[in-house]
């Protein structure tokens, strides 16, 4: 079977004490590391609505050493209506 874990290009809602938006993102980047290096195939990240937001995620986890073989796979939200 695969192991997909998450990943937050534009942080979480919940940060830290104290922690600004950009300590959150490097926090978990770092956390996925961690579960790349614990076995994960995949990573799905959380929908997100702008782009450079991703493609700094992707940035700072090839810079923490992710390996540019591990996929992140951006995470999309179906469309439920055309109205």
């Amino acid at each position: 079977f695969t192991i997909a874990v998450p990943g937050y290009p534009e942080g979480t809602r919940e940060l830290a004490d104290g922690e600004t938006r950009e300590e959150n993102i490097k926090r978990h980047v770092q956390e996925l590391k961690y579960k790349c290096e614990a076995g994960a195939d995949l990573c799905i990240t959380d929908v997100f609505y702008d782009t450079n937001a991703y493609a700094n995620f992707i940035k700072e986890c090839r810079e923490a050493g992710i390996a540019r073989t591990f996929p992140i796979v951006p995470g999309i939200l179906p469309i439920h209506s055309f109205k």
